[in-house]
Formats: structure tokens, C-alpha cells, sequence
């Protein structure tokens, strides 16, 4: 690469700075790092911004040091023999290079930052440290009046767990290239690794096969990743440190396979995808041997498009309705000294595995498929509870957590960090057994997810998944955890359109996510038109949208709130009217002003017999001039808040 030695560091940093950081930004780090001793002076960057490499090369630092440009302007690589260049602001050292070989769960991603007054040093075993290593510069990165600089510290810094993952869902609602490519830069902000690619589900299958071309043109409905576009994403998360594990959900969530090629199912067709959400009943035939050719096909010619060592099987949920009702099934269960369903799967998870190691794989599913009889080398991840994850390392299997990481769950910011894969049941493991724990994933199901609302639902809770995976166990400061996303992803707001369109009412906004303890939230209710055109409920702490004109917000539990902020012109007293639904039991809400005064009392809302029906509570309320910043709080509930009007008191 022949790029400038040096260039401008205002045109530089303009892109590498993510936000305009306060100056004690040496505290707002996200993940912290392992272990940082931080000193009072600060590096000014001035006039020139150079970056002086030496050690090993390797295509992921080259990528990450190039994408600090803002359009055209470039980094230098310079040749830089020392460990300071006066040419130079950043001196990079990689001590070991691993170029061509995959990433995987053992690669050292540590590494050490040394900055002082004269410039900065980052120095690490592998090409993955200094991936990680440049995101801590980044974050650390200060501007003052246009004045660039970096606060002097030194940072020794290395992840807790080795898998610190995200799992994405593009069968339910499909997610376009931007939409993962965009959800891989926020996930190497925070250091996390490993994107879990769900693929294939039963309202889908997303990944074109050149062997099987029916899975794409029956069961996709035109919305997949063709194999250019496969290889190219694993690129781009490659480039950023981030291992791509794709997951082929079976024997069950097959129905979308299954509409494809109808004589794989284990009752007979005919299969049509589906457009609603739970458990369905069409599976695999674990009996049928086309089935395991098919399957060794497909996975060989997967192996080709995904590096990774790891191929997720799903093997959740499995309904065993057709085995059981299939004669010929169950009499195989006889032949074979099967017990019942339960060791149907653990037989063809048997199978499965034989056929991923021949193309090199290893296997991992959900906790569903631990049980006698499971091939040694398979891993696990937990989604219904710790003792799962504890059972695998005793078993002496890799384990992974997601259970408490499901963020289309309504679990809290504060709930996500003290969730800790090393508390519970994993406390009474050895130590050799705990070692199998390698971490943990972060998981977004869509069911009621679009890809205009994938950032909001993911982010910043994943960003607290990140830093529990990454940091010290000691690190678990809930308040300064709150302060730290709030500068990385900031508060969202909308204009809140009052109902009925009242002329006289104050203008005010709504804050969609309050990160303060992180505890606070909203759930919604959405128009779908994706699949059905209907509108549903929705149980989220993290959006409002937009709904009959105005917002539909309900709250998830009590203790929580939403935040309003109006502008007030005159000093007085205001009628306060919100409009509500409530179809199961009512409920009662107040509002606080800033200093946590109660301004109206409980304000109770009734059963209005329809989430679609609507009552207007009232309460009188004193408000002073200027913004003032309300909180709606819930005291008990079962209702909506649709939308909120202050008018002056005649």
C-alpha cells in the first residue's frame, strides 16, 4: 500500500473520533480495559498525524489503520524503527503475524497502550491486539476547539471470555448488507467478536446454494445473500476482528426448507413458508437417509463460504408432533433402541456431527440438543438457563451463554451487565471446567423487527453485553456504565404529536431510551405490514414508533418510566391530559418533575376493553417557565400510553 507518510490530523480524526468527548475522556472508555494507570498530562496533536508500523504485517491492521480516513485523506505506514518516531503520533508494533489463518476462539487479543506527551505506542502479540488496541485509541481521542489530543495512560488490556458474540436473526425480517454491515462497525466499537449469523428459520432461508437452488427460489421469497455477497460480509468482519458462525437451524424451524423439498419432511407436503410466529411442526425425517445426504451436501458446500470452525445446528424447539404420528418413524425409535423423540435428535445430532467434521466443523446448538450420547467435540449455548451452561462444562464441553442476553426480551440495560456467565451455577465448577465457559452472545430474534429498527433494539444493550464479556468481573458500576453509553450511543428523541392535534397544547419530545441505571424503558405497539398487515403487541424496553398518527407507548413494568421534555412559556397551572388503552386491568401512573416531585398524584386508568380504545386521564399540573424535563412514571399497569397534551388552565 503506498498511502501519504503523514496527514492532516483534523481531516483524520474528524472520522476517527465518534463523538466530540468531554475532557476526562480517559473515563469513558467502553468496554474498561483490564487494567489502566492514568496520568495528568495529555498528548496535543499537532498539524500532523502519522502512524509509523514495524513487526508483523497483516491485512486486518492495514484495514483497521485505513479506516480512521475521512474520504480520500490517508494514514502513512511508515517504517519507523523505533519504538517513538518524531514523524510520527502512533507507533505500532505486532509482534506475530497469522495472515490466511482463521480466526477462532483461540487468538490472543490482548494488548498494551503507552501514551505521554510525545505520542502514543501501541504494541501487541497478534494482528487482533492492535484491531482492539485501535479502538481504545479511537474512544480515548479528545477534541478541544478543534484541537486534537490523546490523554497520557497506560493501558494493559485483554478480554475475560474469548467469545463475545451477537446473534442476528435475518429469517423473520430480512436485514439487508448495510444493515449487518453496519451492525459489525458498532460491534467492533465494543470489542465484541463473533456474529451469529441465523439463517434459516421457518419464515425463511437466507443464504444461496448453487447445489440446491430451490432453497432460494421457493424458500426465500427473493430475500437472500447470494454467495458473493456471503463472502464479502465474512471479509468485512474479518477485517474488524469478528468471527462469522452461521447457523442452519434443523431438524425443526425447517418449514421454509421444507416448502423448498417437501420429501426431506418427516409428514408428507405439501410446505408453504411461514408468515407467523412460534413453534411449527414441520421437521426433518432423522430416518431418511436423503436427508443426510442432502445435509452433506449443503454443509460442504457452507464450508466453502464460512471459514469459521463453528457451525450453529440450531436443534431448538423441536416438535415432535410427526415423529410421533409417522409409523415408519417411531418403528425405526424400536429398531434402533431409541427411547423416545428426545434420542431421535441426540441420533441424528450424531449424524450431523459426522458430517461437519468430514468438511472440518465442529458443532455447536442450543441448550436443547445436551444429552446422552452427544458427540464430545459439540458446543452449547444456553438461551433457557444457567444450569445448562454449567451441565455442558461439566461434561467437559465448551459452553456459551445467552440466557438474560435476549434483547428482544424486555430485560433492562442494569439487568444485561449483572449478568454474568461466571455467577450461578458456573461458581461451583472447577477450575479447568470453568474454562470451558467461553463467554457469551448477545441475541436479537425479529419477529417484530424491521431493519429500520434493528440499531434501537440492539444497541446500547449490547454494548453492556460487550463490556460484562470483556472487563474485569469487579467492573459492575451501573450508574457509570449508564453515563458511558449515553456518550457512545447517545438518547434519541421524537416530537411527540398530540392527540387530536390540540393547537394549544405545549410542543414537546419524547426521550425514547433512558439509559439512567439503565433500568428505565418502553414497550410499543407497531404496525407490522411486513407479513400480515396487522398491527400486534409489542414487548420491548428500547423504541417508540410512530402509530394512527401519533405514538403508541406502553410501559413494560412498574418503577419505569418515559421521559418528556416540553418548553414552557409562561409560568402556571396546565391541564395535563394522556390518552390511554388498556385491555386488560388498568393501571396507574404520575408525573415527576426534575427534582422527582410528584406533580399530579396517581392518575388511574381504567379497562377500556381494547388496546385500540381510548380513555383521556386528566390531572392539573404547575409548571414553571423554560424546559422543563417530566417523568411519566408507572406505579401498576396494564395499559398504553398513546400520547400526552399540557394546555393552559383557563
Amino acid at each position: 500500500m503506498n498511502l501519504s507518510r503523514v496527514t492532516s490530523a483534523a481531516v483524520c480524526l474528524a472520522a476517527f473520533v465518534l463523538h466530540a468527548a468531554p475532557a476526562l475522556a480517559q473515563t469513558n472508555l467502553l468496554p474498561v480495559p483490564s487494567k489502566a494507570e492514568w496520568n495528568t498530562g495529555r498528548f496535543k496533536i499537532e498539524g500532523k498525524f502519522g502512524v509509523a508500523f514495524h513487526g508483523a504485517r497483516d491485512p486486518r491492521i492495514t484495514a483497521a489503520i485505513t479506516r480512521w480516513r475521512l474520504s480520500q485523506a490517508a494514514i502513512g505506514l511508515g517504517a519507523g524503527p523505533n519504538r517513538r518516531d518524531k514523524n510520527c503520533s502512533l507507533g505500532i508494533d505486532c509482534y506475530a503475524a497469522v495472515r490466511g489463518q482463521t480466526q477462532s476462539v483461540k487468538d490472543d487479543e490482548s494488548y498494551t497502550l503507552s501514551v505521554d506527551e510525545h505520542g502514543a505506542y501501541l504494541e501487541a502479540p497478534g494482528p487482533l491486539g492492535i484491531v482492539r488496541g485501535l479502538e481504545t485509541v479511537r474512544q480515548l481521542t479528545q477534541v478541544e476547539n478543534g484541537q486534537f489530543y490523546l490523554p497520557t495512560v497506560e493501558i494493559h488490556d485483554k478480554p475475560r471470555f474469548a467469545w463475545r458474540g451477537l446473534m442476528i436473526d435475518v429469517s423473520r425480517h430480512w436485514m439487508p448488507v448495510e444493515t449487518i454491515e453496519r451492525t459489525l462497525d458498532k460491534m467492533s466499537s465494543v470489542k465484541l467478536n463473533v456474529f451469529h449469523w441465523h439463517l434459516s428459520d421457518d419464515q425463511g432461508f437466507r443464504v444461496e446454494s448453487k447445489i440446491f437452488p430451490k432453497i432460494t427460489q421457493i424458500g426465500s421469497e427473493g430475500k437472500f445473500y447470494t454467495q458473493k455477497q456471503i463472502k464479502a460480509i465474512v471479509a468485512y468482519a474479518r477485517d474488524r476482528g469478528i468471527r462469522v458462525v452461521p447457523e442452519f437451524d434443523i431438524p425443526g424451524h425447517t418449514t421454509a426448507l421444507l416448502a423448498a423439498y417437501p420429501e426431506l419432511a418427516s409428514a408428507p407436503g405439501p410446505y408453504s413458508i411461514a408468515h407467523n410466529w412460534g413453534i411449527h411442526t414441520a421437521t426433518l425425517d432423522p430416518t431418511n437417509e436423503r436427508v443426510y445426504d442432502f445435509l452433506d451436501k449443503f454443509f460442504g458446500e457452507m464450508a466453502g463460504l464460512f471459514p469459521d470452525l463453528y457451525v450453529h445446528i440450531g436443534g431448538d424447539e423441536v416438535n415432535g408432533t410427526q415423529w410421533s404420528g409417522n409409523a415408519k418413524i417411531q418403528e425405526f425409535l424400536k429398531a434402533h433402541g431409541l427411547a423416545d423423540n428426545n434420542a431421535l435428535q441426540a441420533y441424528f445430532n450424531g449424524r450431523i456431527s459426522d458430517i461437519l467434521k468430514k468438511h472440518g466443523k465442529s458443532m455447536i446448538g442450543w441448550d436443547e440438543i445436551l444429552a446422552p450420547g452427544l458427540p464430545p467435540s459439540t458446543a452449547v449455548q444456553s438461551w433457557r438457563g444457567k444450569d445448562a451452561l454449567a451441565a455442558a462444562a461439566r461434561e467437559g464441553r465448551f459452553a456459551i451463554l445467552s440466557h438474560g442476553y435476549y434483547l428482544d426480551n424486555p430485560i433492562s440495560v442494569s439487568e444485561m451487565y449483572a449478568n454474568d456467565p461466571a455467577v450461578g451455577p458456573a461458581a461451583t465448577l472447577s477450575a479447568s471446567e470453568r474454562a470451558l465457559i467461553l463467554g457469551g452472545e448477545a441475541c436479537m430474534w425479529t419477529e417484530r423487527v424491521t431493519p429500520a429498527a434493528l440499531d434501537a433494539r440492539v444497541w446500547p444493550r449490547a454494548a453492556a453485553v460487550a463490556e460484562r464479556l470483556w472487563s474485569p468481573m469487579g467492573v459492575t458500576d451501573t450508574d457509570d456504565l449508564a453515563r458511558r453509553l449515553q456518550i457512545w450511543f447517545p438518547l434519541r428523541t421524537e416530537t411527540q404529536a398530540p392527540y387530536g392535534g390540540a393547537a394549544a397544547a405545549i410542543p414537546g419530545t419524547i426521550q425514547i431510551e433512558d439509559y439512567d441505571r439503565g433500568g428505565e424503558g418502553v414497550s410499543y405497539h407497531d404496525f407490522d405490514g411486513v407479513n400480515t398487515g396487522e398491527g400486534y403487541r409489542e414487548e420491548e424496553t428500547v423504541d417508540v414508533e410512530p402509530f394512527d398518527g401519533g405514538f403508541d407507548v406502553g410501559y413494560t413494568r412498574p418503577g419505569q418510566w418515559l421521559k418528556y421534555t416540553v418548553q414552557v412559556q409562561n409560568t402556571g397551572t396546565y391541564d395535563l391530559g394522556v390518552r390511554v388503552s388498556s385491555a386488560e386491568g388498568g393501571g396507574s401512573f404520575h408525573l415527576e418533575d426534575e427534582t422527582g416531585q410528584n406533580l399530579t398524584g396517581s392518575m388511574n386508568v381504567t379497562v377500556t376493553g381494547s388496546w385500540d380504545v381510548y380513555t383521556v386521564v386528566h390531572a392539573s399540573v404547575k409548571l414553571r417557565q423554560g424546559q422543563r424535563v417530566l417523568k411519566l412514571v408507572e406505579d401498576t399497569g396494564g395499559y398504553n400510553l398513546d400520547s400526552m397534551a399540557f394546555t393552559a388552565e383557563k
